[in-house]
């Protein structure tokens, strides 16, 4: 029994995580709070409002320039966005400036262009919202591991720098710290992958994968 489409953005064969294109932004941003609050911020404008101006000019745009229109839309607000965040936030705008440049990439490369295509402004609209909202949840539940135990606190975006909260000088020890290291987050990101593809097989069976999970 195949996993049923419209069993949910999030468990559905189309959910958020059929995907793993926005992993490089998982991984990189959730090492402090206030990175993946910013970055949340800016893939939530970027997606919703490319994908709805995408669906609105589709019947003005030539099939064969649609990727190329496409990369200069995503690239442009998302200039945009940081250039507007900047204003607030500059020097985390200017930490998460690699990152930032990684977000069209994501937006390209995943299949959310494909989930889209046959779906009206409207729908592409909706879908992108939700799929942002699973993103910013994993980055947020994410950094509220990693940022506790690697730097003793929970941090915001602020005018002057990140702004810290909840200070915990007792985490020290490098076995704490490993959780907000790389190797950390790629050890910690493959238990939720795993613990989500079983429990999505349990729910609604046999995964796209093959038999076994």
């Amino acid at each position: 029994m195949k996993i049923d489409k419209n069993a949910g953005f999030f468990w559905g064969s189309d959910g958020h995580l059929s995907s793993l294109s926005n992993f490089v932004l998982l991984f990189a941003v959730t090492s402090r709070m206030a990175h993946a609050i910013l970055i949340s911020l800016v893939v939530f404008l970027v997606f919703t409002i490319t994908s709805l101006v995408m669906k609105a000019s589709a019947i003005l745009v030539p099939r064969r320039h649609d990727f190329f229109i496409r990369v200069l839309i995503v690239s442009a607000f998302t200039a945009v966005a940081s250039r507007l965040f900047s204003i607030f936030w500059p020097i985390t705008v200017r930490d998460c400036a690699f990152y930032l440049g990684a977000i069209p990439l994501c937006y390209l490369s995943g299949s959310f262009n494909l989930r889209c295509e046959s779906k009206s402004p409207l729908a592409a609209l909706i879908l992108s919202i939700k799929d942002t909202l699973v993103f910013s949840a994993l980055a947020f539940a994410l950094a509220l591991v990693r940022e506790p135990f690697g730097y003793g606190a929970i941090s915001v975006p602020g005018p002057e720098g990140v702004i810290e909260f909840f200070g915990l000088n007792a985490v020290t020890n490098v076995g704490a710290r490993f959780a907000s290291a790389g190797a950390g987050a790629f050890i910690l990101i493959g238990y939720l992958v795993a613990l989500y593809r079983k429990i999505r097989f349990r729910l609604y069976g046999k995964p796209l994968c093959g038999e076994n999970e």
